[in-house]
């Protein structure tokens, strides 16, 4: 695992050989990299490829945000394992986003309370206290929320992230690299 807040490494060991590995790999990608099936929060495309290195991009916002795989390298190490980098900065980028408009609806109902609401920070709090005890608590809340709650986000998804890269990677590996074989079956429709 690595130290950076928005990245991860490792290895993995498939059966099949590693260049022909690659390029199922590659034909997932083609297919639908995670699902196996084409899905609007899936869209990856290959941006480098050669005999034992696959570089692959999500591609749009969707995408970016919904797994937080967003540029994967795979390269062949001399042993056969295939080593994986993952960045997922785009992922982060949206994180960090959404906290601040959290943050925003925090100032925004600090400076002007709903009476009656929830977000009437001032009503709750305790009777006699001081007045720069609100003023601590709304840059408490700012700060944990607008600022430190993206990053610890960012810590907690580097292993489930990882989990979801070994998983497509080993349904890979399985089949052979054959998306038709990797996509996962569904039940038709029960009648009615």
């Amino acid at each position: 695992m690595s130290l950076s807040l928005a990245s991860f490494n490792g290895r993995f060991t498939p059966r099949t050989e590693p260049r022909a590995f690659l390029a199922g790999v590659e034909r997932r990608v083609e297919a639908g990299f995670l699902m196996g099936r084409p899905h609007f929060r899936s869209r990856y495309a290959v941006v480098r490829q050669s005999g034992d290195e696959l570089v692959i991009r999500s591609q749009d916002f969707w995408t970016d945000f919904n797994v937080g795989l967003n540029d994967i390298a795979l390269r062949v190490a001399g042993d056969g394992a295939i080593e994986y980098e993952v960045k997922f900065w785009r992922w982060v980028r949206g994180g960090v986003i959404l906290c601040g408009v959290i943050g925003g609806v925090i100032l925004l109902a600090f400076l002007f309370p709903i009476p009656g609401s929830t977000l009437d920070f001032r009503a709750q709090w305790p009777a006699g206290a001081p007045p720069w005890l609100g003023h601590a608590m709304l840059w408490a809340q700012l700060i944990w929320w607008g600022v430190a709650w993206p990053w610890v986000l960012a810590l907690a998804h580097q292993r489930p992230a990882e989990h979801f890269l070994r998983r497509i990677l080993g349904e890979i590996d399985a089949t052979g690299g054959s998306p038709a074989e990797a996509a996962p079956v569904t039940k038709p429709p029960a009648a009615a």
